[in-house]
């Protein structure tokens, strides 16, 4: 159930929100790669240094994006859900451990972007909720006209829910089953995006299959020029 409730919302935000036509340029700086489906040619893995370039990184995967980018060779990022398929996390302790793990840092620990995906997540997915409930209580006893106009609203964005999960079926391949628990999983993800920032900021509790993180741990990648 867990991943019904998080993976959705924070994939399909990352496939809105994230550049990735800039990741695609040899032009930019932009770099970005998933670790559960990478190819390289053997001779560019090489030149790079491989993982052990990024041992000492938190997020490798990105890391290796970077040093791919970095390093003058060619980085291209592709839907490939019609290819393969994936199941990042089976339990609520590996997710929970997981994104918490990789959130932040994965997104170069940038605290207004943090900020705007937090405010995303209430906003579009715990609001209108609160606002469903709220209305209903005042619309049995007789409600008001701003009730009524909350209520509305509160609907129609509910039902966005359904429809961008269905839309983003074709790109994620992931199910719009339990869309109607979007609440839910936005509470869910605000809470793994703080946690994630306090874990990494200060590595109190921060690691990865149960070994701890150093919170100085960043990544010491910087763009030629």
């Amino acid at each position: 159930m867990a991943e019904w409730l998080a993976q959705p919302l924070i994939i399909h935000t990352m496939l809105i929100g994230f550049d990735f036509k800039a990741v695609n340029d040899p032009s930019t700086d932009a770099a970005f790669a998933a670790g559960m489906f990478m190819l390289f040619r053997r001779a560019a893995y090489e030149q790079i240094g491989g993982h052990t370039a990024v041992a000492d990184q938190v997020v490798e995967d990105v890391e290796l994006g970077r040093l791919v980018k970095y390093s003058g060779l060619k980085l291209n990022c592709f839907l490939g859900n019609k290819l393969a398929s994936v199941r990042m996390y089976r339990t609520w302790a590996a997710l929970w451990e997981g994104w918490t793990k990789n959130l932040y840092a994965g997104g170069q620990r940038n605290p207004v972007n943090m900020a705007k995906f937090v405010l995303v997540m209430l906003l579009m997915g715990v609001v209108p909720w609160v606002g469903l409930f709220i209305s209903i209580a005042p619309l049995l006893q007789g409600g008001n006209f701003l009730s009524l106009i909350r209520l509305i609203l509160s609907l129609l964005i509910i039902a966005m829910h359904y429809v961008i999960r269905r839309i983003g079926l074709s790109a994620s391949g992931i199910s719009p089953r339990y869309w109607w628990l979007t609440g839910l999983g936005s509470t869910f993800v605000v809470a793994i995006g703080l946690t994630s920032v306090f874990k990494t900021q200060t590595g109190w509790g921060w690691t990865w299959r149960g070994r701890p993180l150093a919170a100085s741990s960043q990544s010491s990648l910087k763009p030629p020029g």
